[in-house]
């Protein structure tokens, strides 16, 4: 939960961040906003939202992933990773990202090696106790 303290820093950096939008982005103010994080949290900004909002979205994230292995898999791992803990077999991993099965064998074999897993239902379990891809 955010802090009163906190909750304070930001409403006013965003609301230097929102008057000078039209001409030059307070980049001091933005990093220090990305920067406001304890060791258990940071802030991730997301700038594209300034163009349906008029602002920039905050959002506090814990600083590291509940499962560190996960670092370890490139974009496309990650995906087929997540595929794994849905239970879909290698067929329909293939078709649901448009590769080839034998691509998709690749992928699962480097993600059981870099998660430190035996078995699909492993990788699955692990999974489900995850916040997140």
């Amino acid at each position: 939960m955010i802090s009163d303290s906190d909750l304070d820093w930001l409403r006013s950096a965003l609301s230097a961040l929102r008057g000078e939008r039209a001409t030059t982005m307070p980049w001091v103010a933005l990093t220090s906003l990305a920067q406001r994080g304890d060791d258990e949290s940071r802030y991730a900004i997301d700038l594209r939202a300034m163009d349906v909002l008029g602002i920039p979205v905050v959002v506090r994230q814990p600083a590291q992933s509940p499962l560190p292995q996960l670092h370890a898999l490139s974009a496309r791992e990650r995906q087929v990773a997540g595929l794994l803990a849905r239970g879909l077999p290698n067929k329909a991993i293939a078709r649901e990202l448009s590769i080839s099965v034998a691509t998709v064998k690749d992928h699962v074999h480097k993600v059981l090696s870099k998660m430190g897993a035996s078995s699909r239902s492993q990788i699955a379990a692990m999974l489900g106790r995850a916040v997140a891809l």
